[in-house]
């Protein structure tokens, strides 16, 4: 069916409803399309912070450009593998899938919120993650259910973003993560990453219980 808007009008393709057309999944050929660098690669939904949530228009040249930023800031390679806990429909999420589907490397996806955190350290060992990305809230709650005799010896980049970032949590961090580079990022759906702040063990955060946000991108 089509989407009309701002005087133009869009194609718009249900998978679901492809499916149920045709009895079956899409086809995994190579559709070999080619694809114009401003066409729409994505829409998300903003969070709503004004009551009004925008959707947020975005094209493969802007997607390219923002995976781009990511993979060569964290220095993502074949090698790597990434933990996926954010929704599809969060604009960070795009990040971690593209990030690591284009450079070779793998991803994992997991359900904090149906199989719960308990488990976590284990899962994170078992599948040699070495990027975690997570908001802060979930990656606090996550610490807490390590008893400290845990090791994680592929872990060697922990990104937290969307959330206020605090010095205590930091702490906390090189205790169980002594050799993890910590970074705090500022992004929005808009725009993607804006700033960022690495943190090794050596890094000293004063004048401010909260981290800063970091340096522009």
């Amino acid at each position: 069916r089509e989407l009309a808007g701002n005087n133009e009008r869009r194609r718009v393709l249900n998978i679901d409803e492809i499916i149920d057309e045709i009895g079956a999944g899409p086809s995994d050929e190579n559709p070999a399309l080619p694809i114009d660098p401003d066409a729409i690669a994505y829409i998300i939904y903003t969070s709503g912070s004004t009551g009004e949530p925008k959707g947020v228009i975005q094209t493969h040249r802007n997607l390219l450009g923002f995976v781009r930023n990511y993979t060569n800031s964290w220095r993502i390679s074949a090698s790597d593998h990434l933990t996926l806990f954010y929704s599809p429909s969060v604009s960070q999420s795009l990040m971690d899938i593209f990030g690591a589907l284009l450079k070779g490397a793998a991803l994992h996806p997991y359900n904090a919120k149906r199989e719960g955190l308990a488990n976590l350290a284990t899962w994170l060992t078992k599948e040699g993650i070495t990027v975690f990305d997570s908001v802060p809230s979930l990656y606090r709650n996550f610490l807490e259910s390590l008893s400290g005799d845990e090791e994680f010896p592929e872990l060697r980049l922990i990104r937290l973003g969307g959330e206020p970032l605090s010095r205590e949590l930091v702490t906390r961090s090189r205790k169980h993560f002594p050799g993890c580079v910590l970074v705090n990022q500022l992004a929005a759906t808009e725009t993607s990453m804006i700033a960022q702040y690495f943190i090794d063990s050596e890094t000293e955060i004063t004048g401010s219980t909260v981290v800063p946000a970091g340096y522009a991108v």
